[in-house]
């Protein structure tokens, strides 16, 4: 049997972190309905909850961006990982919108790591051909940790109510992945078990479109602040990440609303659309590789990858006249796959165009102007949803990702300083 190659372990590990980071903060959206009984929390509560969690999250990742460039992916990821586990089990001494709306303010601030140290792993430890498989699965973990969160918040806190359990199991899960996350990363060319040729076949691929690196590697914000492809990003993400904020945070309540459900009733069907985007996100990773071997440039077929699964999205509007939870459960799983599709070309985005000391810097302020939308979509769902208009939420997650398609066909270009090997190279 043919031994796996370190760097598909890589993924795999990242894979892992990313499935703590969703379990984590999908907690308090499946507690959402016992924390309502128990706390006396409302849905503009919740709101200003999530809007804490979502602008820590939105200042965080252009910091973590560069703290993660600064300190390095091995220090930076496990800090990260760290400070939001920690944060999640500070939940348990929530009594009241105060004190939980900081607590998610801390969580996001140790999540908004996840994407800058995940990206700029990818891009050192892949040729740009993989990256979006390997994002593929560095993404998996949204939808398993989507899902394990929506079965076991649900069944933790069962009918008596023990909501501050599953705060504290999943945030206790981090420490271990730290532990594990230091013992096993090293850089490519540092790493004891990367044979030569391993090592040979990610330098040689990393060659294809991405910018040429800076011979000071202290110049980032210089680079990324003057890079056109990275504003285009973050507009794009502006747009796209607002869908996926719903699915995450208001997906229970609205199931709780529409079909009067309890917690664990909401949990046999909440998981459910996790594991589309599951598929999504191992399907937009082979999408682009797989318009490359059609002869497709590589920033083309990266464009023609966004671009399909973003002309599903629309199909959201449809949960509206669902006449049942089994129909709007398989309505949400066409946009969860979706939008975890279209994200594995999007946000390997920035590894293909960037210097790879500049790439969680870029990934960060893109996901920062990104999480602006989100921020503002939140208070609206939260305005919006306590009186039931849930119309025009549907309508608006409907059509942003349209918009989304329109500026990456527009704005993003191949860089000017890019490599020398061509988009024309043949794709393997």
């Amino acid at each position: 049997m043919k031994k796996m190659d370190v760097r598909w372990k890589m993924a795999l590990l990242l894979m892992f972190a990313t499935v703590l980071n969703h379990m984590d903060r999908n907690v308090m959206a499946m507690a959402a309905p016992t924390l309502k009984q128990k706390v006396g929390l409302d849905e503009m509560m919740f709101a200003w909850c999530y809007a804490a969690f979502m602008l820590a999250y939105t200042i965080g990742q252009s910091t973590s961006g560069r703290i993660i460039d600064y300190l390095k992916t091995r220090a930076g990821f496990a800090l990260a990982v760290a400070w939001w586990s920690v944060a999640n089990i500070l939940h348990i001494f929530g009594v009241g919108v105060k004190s939980f709306a900081s607590f998610r303010f801390l969580l996001g601030v140790g999540e908004s790591g996840l994407y800058p140290a995940g990206v700029k792993t990818i891009s050192e430890w892949f040729p740009a051909r993989e990256r979006t498989i390997a994002f593929g699965i560095f993404n998996i973990g949204a939808g398993i940790g989507g899902a394990l969160a929506m079965i076991l918040t649900g069944y933790l806190i069962g009918e008596q109510g023990r909501w501050q359990l599953p705060f504290a199991l999943t945030g206790l899960v981090g420490a271990v992945w730290v532990v594990a996350w230091l013992r096993f990363y090293r850089a490519p060319e540092d790493h004891p078990h990367v044979s030569q040729r391993e090592l040979d076949y990610i330098r040689e691929g990393q060659k294809e479109l991405q910018g040429v690196e800076s011979a000071d590697k202290r110049r980032v914000w210089g680079i990324v602040l003057r890079d056109r492809n990275v504003w285009a990003i973050a507009i794009t993400r502006f747009f796209t990440e607002m869908p996926w904020s719903f699915f995450t945070i208001w997906v229970p309540t609205y199931l709780a609303f529409r079909y009067g459900m309890s917690p664990k009733q909401i949990g046999w069907f909440a998981w459910v659309p996790f594991v589309a985007a599951m598929l999504g996100s191992l399907a937009g990773g082979y999408l682009s590789p797989f318009f490359r071997k059609l002869g497709i440039p590589l920033l083309t077929a990266r464009k023609i990858a966004f671009t399909v699964p973003c002309l599903m999205m629309p199909s959201v509007i449809f949960v509206l006249n669902s006449p049942s939870i089994y129909v709007a459960t398989a309505v949400f799983c066409i946009g969860y796959f979706a939008h975890q599709a279209l994200s594995a070309t999007l946000l390997t985005l920035p590894a293909d165009l960037l210097p790879k000391h500049t790439v969680a810097t870029a990934n960060g302020m893109t996901g920062s102007i990104g999480f602006l939308g989100v921020i503002f979509f939140t208070i609206y769902v939260g305005i919006y949803a306590k009186n039931a208009d849930y119309a025009r939420l549907f309508t608006v997650m409907a059509f942003v990702d349209i918009i989304a398609v329109a500026i990456v066909w527009l704005f993003v270009r191949r860089p000017q300083n890019s490599a020398a090997v061509m988009e024309s190279s043949t794709a393997s």
